[in-house]
């Protein structure tokens, strides 16, 4: 912003402040379903997103369509009909069962969105996370890894599934941090005695976060935890 002043550019600012040009006067970012906010002029959004980062790159999209012409209706149109991409922490609901895909990627920072929403959001069940490897973290991999385990351990998630080798450090963190040993499966499972332990664990109302680094390719544990949730048809 200071580079836009000194060169006498006009700029907006979008956030959840009150001094933000573009903020709103209500937000629930944890709501089932998705985040909702009203603006201060009363254009009311409801979208299929969760978080307060979330609801940053709402607020981005509002001040840019508005500052285009766009139209209030078709804005909270757009963004009630947008769909999450495949793996950047799309939800789907398998026989009451919330499973949030977040497989693109992970590193510490990502991760711990991921654990705010299973403490903050409004879930009726379970709050449980698949965690594979985070890759390609440098010498910040073991820190990180542990900090996931104590993260997760203070966020007082139920269940905690892990995939992998690093995710040992996960596991020992969460576990020193308080989190129970009954609460902590993996590493050290097959693929399908992991699957297994999950859909055993997973009932009406809970929800289920997938997550791992790219190379650890974990679509394919929620593709095999939906095949069984649709399997056992309403009795998830």
């Amino acid at each position: 912003m200071t580079v836009a002043r000194e060169m006498e550019l006009s700029f907006r600012t979008f956030g959840l402040s009150d001094a933000d040009d573009y903020h709103p006067a209500a937000c629930d970012p944890w709501r089932a379903g998705g985040l909702a906010m009203t603006m201060p002029d009363g254009l009311a959004i409801e979208t299929p997103l969760y978080g307060e980062h979330q609801a940053r790159n709402v607020l981005a999209a509002v001040c840019a369509a508005r500052l285009n012409g766009v139209p209030d209706d078709r804005i909270a149109e757009a963004l009630r009909a947008f769909e999450p991409p495949k793996g950047r922490f799309a939800p789907a609901v398998v026989n009451d069962v919330l499973l949030i895909d977040d497989t693109y990627n992970a590193n510490g920072a990502s991760t711990s969105a991921a654990l705010t929403f299973l403490e903050r959001g409004a879930i009726r069940g379970k709050r449980m996370l698949l965690l594979g490897d985070m890759l390609e973290l440098g010498h910040e991999e073991r820190a990180a890894h542990r900090a996931a385990g104590a993260e997760a351990a203070a966020a007082g998630i139920d269940r905690l599934y892990l995939w992998g080798e690093r995710v040992r450090d996960v596991a020992e963190a969460a576990i020193a941090a308080g989190m129970g040993e009954d609460a902590v499966t993996g590493p050290g499972t097959t693929e399908d005695e992991l699957v297994a332990a999950i859909t055993r664990d997973l009932a009406a109302g809970d929800c289920l976060v997938v997550k791992g680094s790219r190379g650890m390719r974990m679509e394919r544990f929620l593709d095999a935890i939906k095949k069984v949730l649709t399997e056992r048809g309403g009795g998830a």
